[in-house]
């Protein structure tokens, strides 16, 4: 996820360089580097003047996209705190993307709020380099995953469930299937809390349910394993913006995440 936040930033940034039309130039660059299936871009200036260097708001919404991270990254994109000799402003960038897969990771939607966003507007138009120079601590980003999309995306990985479901809980998520022992197939279930560290979620304290056929404890150490960490959402260690988890929320409707932004260390 970050790398898509990453990519969403050198898009608006690099296009606000330009000499076109604001909207116009964000919106043909979002469309070149991913394709959705609608893309709709608002800039609201309050009473200033088109020429002025701060924005009041910034909207972008998305819709129907793949996003997979590429070898060149985020070009030129750079967070670095500090001052510049003419600094650009947005006082609120508010992104919202809806039905779109990052790194084969199926997502319902994310809200991204960024609070006053301060970039290096003369770095950018004299050299054409991206720099972020600053946003509030309350700048957030909220994602919603749904119980078939996780599925989807964990299934694969856990090569030890045959037949593997994952199903959300209040407060708790479920993993079962089959598994090999000696010539038998039998049904486990393994159910556990989910913890933040960093960007990562992890499926902790599980507990197992088994028929009366006994599972190796090695068997299900793997399946553990293979769960964890059921999302991270810093999947491009190389972009220099990173997630840091502040609220999980599991129901059967979906598992919500709301993590805060900072540059990556």
């Amino acid at each position: 996820m970050n790398f898509l936040i990453a990519m969403i930033l050198s898009a608006l940034l690099g296009a606000l360089g330009g000499s076109h039309a604001a909207e116009r130039a964000i919106k043909n660059r979002l469309e070149s580097q991913f394709h959705p299936r609608t893309v709709k871009v608002d800039i609201s200036r309050g009473h200033r003047s088109p020429t002025s260097k701060t924005l009041d708001r910034l909207q972008i919404d998305l819709e129907g996209f793949k996003a997979n991270p590429t070898p060149g990254g985020a070009p030129g994109l750079e967070i670095k705190p500090g001052d510049a000799l003419m600094v650009g402003r947005i006082n609120r960038v508010a992104v919202n993307a809806s039905d779109f897969e990052v790194a084969g990771l199926p997502v319902r939607e994310m809200s991204l709020s960024l609070v006053n966003l301060r970039y290096d507007l003369w770095r950018l138009l004299i050299k054409r380099r991206l720099r972020v120079l600053s946003f509030e601590n309350r700048s957030e980003v909220s994602v919603t995953l749904t119980e078939a999309s996780l599925q989807r995306y964990l299934a694969p990985r856990v090569k030890e469930l045959e037949g593997m479901d994952l199903d959300l809980l209040p407060g708790r998520v479920r993993v079962s299937g089959r598994v090999g022992v000696s010539l038998l197939q039998v049904p486990l279930s393994i159910s556990g809390r989910l913890e933040p560290a960093g960007g990562r979620i992890y499926l902790r304290d599980p507990e197992m349910a088994v028929t009366v056929v006994p599972v190796p404890g090695f068997i299900t150490e793997r399946i553990i394993a293979q769960v964890n960490p059921l999302v991270d959402l810093n999947q491009d260690l190389a972009m220099p913006i990173s997630l840091r988890l502040r609220r999980i929320t599991v129901s059967p409707s979906g598992l919500s995440v709301t993590a805060g932004l900072a540059p990556a260390s």
